[in-house]
């Protein structure tokens, strides 16, 4: 299974780390692609609507999130903001998905790049 993620916008928006990421369950251990698994298949991801809720009057600084799901011959792209509550457990989805994202951002850089951001 792929997942493409990609959020954009909130207060503290940065692009650089915001770029669309790219997770394949089968590069992550055995437990963590099992989680991701469950999790799309609880929210039974592939019919859910395109658009999932909308973002509020007044709400300039709502982080909106983009999520294609590739498994086999299916995919699916769902749209959603921060403030989509339904169906449950799409924002723990939404923020693991956050999360391996900045995981392997960090484990992107490399020793230099650690030192030069030291000095």
């Amino acid at each position: 299974m792929q997942i493409e993620f990609k959020s954009s916008g909130g207060l503290a928006y940065f692009p650089g780390l915001n770029a669309p990421m790219a997770i394949d369950s089968e590069c992550l251990n055995a437990d963590e692609a099992d989680a991701l698994k469950a999790e799309v298949a609880a929210l039974d991801f592939f019919n859910l609507p395109v658009r999932l809720g909308s973002i509020p009057l007044g709400a300039a600084d709502m982080r909106e999130y983009t999520v294609t799901v590739r498994d086999g011959k299916r995919q699916h792209t769902i749209h959603c903001t921060e403030a989509t509550t339904d169906p449950p457990g799409l924002l723990s989805f939404l923020n693991h998905l956050e999360n391996l994202a900045l995981a392997a951002r960090l484990s992107q850089l490399s020793p230099a790049d650690d030192e030069t951001s030291s000095n």
